[in-house]
């Protein structure tokens, strides 16, 4: 730990600027410093088949609390404290600066993470598929293992886990953030739901909160209704065209 600490201080250029977690607890009183827990609460008014505490110890999983009313614009971010003092500062994760102080021995050079602002490099023949690097498109190829020495996120071990759930947890928030402030662009509007039951009848009784959706994914978002109900839809058209299927084949069937 002390070789660690020593070379975090030597390279890392973020550590000599803020103050780390035992510094700070050791700025507390004697009998705070040992006092010190970290629970997984679950509300007993939720429904507990849905919202499960994580019960295999072999499993990755992200833990992402709230019950999607929340803005997610910056849902995940780390709380700075400089050392000169000060009131506490937060980082979202866009921020290209939110990988090297989350993950500080993953990045102990202070390498910036993913931002908005990095520009594609084109292609051989000059074509690009977008302007800027997608969050996606920099997981992948920072994740993507190539000959030579191996940079030091690969040697994180469930570090390295972690901070491949988070990247994840992170591009799949992102596209959920643009669904939400596009539903124009997505023609969510002309979905049937909401909008007959405003529109309808008009009666007085009909309570709007209970038709529709605050907000609508379409078929391209993985793993949403409107998603599933495509792939069904598919299945059922290729059945109709190549007759009634033989077998059936389960992924998830263990032996």
């Amino acid at each position: 730990m002390t070789q660690l600490q020593g070379m975090l201080n030597a390279h890392h250029p973020y550590v000599p600027l803020y103050k780390q977690a035992f510094q700070i607890m050791r700025e507390k009183p004697a009998d705070e410093q040992q006092d010190v827990t970290v629970t997984l609460r679950a509300d007993r008014n939720q429904d507990m088949r849905r919202y499960n505490l994580p019960t295999a110890d072999d499993e990755v999983a992200a833990v992402i609390p709230g019950d999607g009313s929340e803005d997610r614009s910056d849902h995940r971010d780390i709380v700075l404290r400089l050392h000169a003092g000060g009131a506490l500062k937060r980082i979202s994760n866009l921020h290209p600066s939110y990988s090297c102080l989350h993950y500080v021995l993953l990045f102990p050079n202070g390498e910036d993470g993913w931002h908005i602002d990095i520009p594609s490099h084109p292609g051989p023949q000059g074509q690009r598929r977008t302007p800027k690097v997608s969050q996606r498109a920099f997981y992948a190829h920072h994740l993507h293992v190539r000959p030579g020495e191996q940079p030091a996120l690969f040697w994180g071990g469930k570090l390295l886990q972690q901070f491949s759930v988070d990247g994840w947890a992170a591009i799949q928030q992102s596209m959920l953030n643009w669904v939400r402030y596009h539903q124009k662009e997505l023609r969510a509007d002309v979905y049937q739901g909401l909008r007959d039951a405003a529109v309808g009848d008009r009666d007085e009784n009909i309570n709007l909160a209970e038709h529709g959706r605050r907000v609508i994914l379409p078929s391209s978002h993985t793993g949403s209704e409107r998603y599933m109900d495509q792939l069904f839809q598919d299945s059922m058209a290729i059945c109709h065209f190549f007759l009634q299927a033989r077998y059936f084949l389960n992924n998830d069937c263990k032996p």
